[in-house]
């Protein structure tokens, strides 16, 4: 009984210090709009929330789905999420997925959103973005969905990319559904 009680205390301590750090880097963030400016002044807490892991990625999460959080650290706090959860936790995938739903979000958080929701390898987001990318009128958002699809196998996916190809569009969106074709 004694270790579980131990791993739980310091669950909660590893957690509480990602949540620590995280406000520390909001605060930096209000200050830092600049994702590259704000990476490079904050990369010792940035590491240090990388080696929490899994505490890290819960505490991202929250601070991810905020949307009074600086939009510099959310499209940072993506990134790191994504990287830490590995295809562990399914939250991510269902955030992510929200992220890239919701119209009223910034373009910017949805981007990152499309780069990194293929790590998760949630079907689900698959399905939601083949049924998302005929509608999509913003050329950069239609890259994003078009990219993100080769990391998904998604019935009728082949069809729609199809259809990307067929039509006038930019050079990166044919490439883009291509390579989603040929992934």
């Amino acid at each position: 009984n004694a270790a579980p009680a131990a791993n739980s205390l310091q669950m909660t301590s590893r957690l509480d210090r990602a949540k620590a750090l995280i406000r520390d880097l909001r605060m930096a963030a209000a200050k830092i709009g600049d994702v590259r400016a704000l990476c490079a002044a904050n990369s010792a807490a940035l590491q240090e929330l990388q080696a929490l892991g899994v505490d890290a990625a819960t505490a991202c999460l929250d601070e991810i789905a905020d949307r009074n959080s600086p939009i510099s650290l959310r499209i940072i706090l993506i990134e790191l999420a994504s990287s830490i959860n590995q295809r562990g936790d399914p939250r991510l995938g269902q955030l992510l997925q929200s992220l890239i739903s919701d119209t009223t979000e910034t373009k910017a958080v949805r981007m990152q959103a499309l780069q990194w929701i293929p790590q998760t390898a949630d079907q689900s987001a698959g399905i939601a973005l083949v049924q998302m990318l005929p509608n999509e009128r913003d050329a950069d958002l239609e890259f994003g969905i078009t990219r993100a699809l080769r990391g998904f196998k998604v019935p009728g996916s082949v069809e729609v990319l199809r259809g990307e190809l067929a039509e006038e569009k930019g050079h990166l969106i044919r490439i883009a559904a291509s390579h989603a074709i040929a992934a």
